[in-house]
């Protein structure tokens, strides 16, 4: 009986789990441009004119050594725009123009430089509107969303079921993912649905293995939510393991 009611469990919380997974949604209409970011490491070498810098992909350095290098960030239509350098087991020296003098300080010297852009809650649009946030009332197009606790809970627009269907199915949502509760809408779920997240990123080393070393980025979601059901799901499989095995 005990087996029976650890598989029944795990079942009736899985079933639940499920109806909690959040549903893809949002436009389709306007992918994000392709930024691009370079890293080039350079020698620094003597010329009649004085010196030049030259590449040198295959570069390895120990500590002590003074590295060079030159990071550059572009738009779409190949425009600099501005990023971020970070740095591991090297001090910037300093800069001749574009290049950067680094000393290597450490095992495994590196470089990884990265644009990053999200579009600002403020900026959203759809169809050619501003999204107007207000509390718990969201307005995307025609549509006006209720939220609660970052999930959409009801939806209402200016028009009859054929319009509100029409306006749902552009933005991949029906109904029913409102009311069984799968379209999450809190602030982060609107940036990541309506906006636009760039990301381009490039890395050097310099260690003589080519190992770079640094934390792991985390997993990001519109909404930490997501996560709960698989949680759950392994909770309540472990627990029918344990009361199977104690009857």
């Amino acid at each position: 009986m005990k087996r029976y009611f650890a598989m029944l469990l795990a079942v009736v919380l899985l079933c639940i789990c499920t109806g909690a997974v959040a549903m893809g949604w949002g436009r389709t209409d306007n992918p994000p441009p392709t930024y691009t970011v370079t890293v080039t490491k350079l020698d620094k070498v003597a010329t009649t004119s004085g010196a030049a810098y030259t590449p040198a992909p295959g570069k390895a350095a120990t500590v002590g050594t003074v590295v060079y290098f030159t990071a550059k960030f572009l738009d779409a239509e190949g425009n600099p725009v501005q990023g971020t350098i970070n740095l591991t087991d090297m001090d910037v020296l300093y800069l001749d123009g574009d290049v950067v003098a680094a000393i290597v300080t450490g095992t495994y010297p590196a470089v990884r430089a990265l644009y990053e852009y999200t579009t600002p809650l403020a900026e959203l649009t759809y169809d050619g509107k501003p999204v107007t946030i207000s509390g718990d009332t969201v307005a995307i197009g025609s549509l006006t969303f209720t939220r609660r606790n970052g999930v959409a809970v009801d939806v209402s627009i200016a028009g009859g079921l054929a319009d509100l269907t029409r306006e749902l199915n552009a933005l991949n949502m029906t109904l029913d993912d409102i009311y069984a509760g799968k379209i999450y809408m809190d602030d982060a779920a609107l940036v990541a649905n309506l906006g636009q997240h760039i990301k381009a990123e490039a890395t050097a080393v310099w260690g003589a293995d080519g190992v770079v070393v640094r934390t792991p980025d985390l997993p990001q979601t519109g909404a930490a939510p997501v996560y709960i059901g698989y949680i759950m799901i392994i909770v309540a499989l472990a627990l029918g393991v344990r009361v199977w095995a104690k009857r």
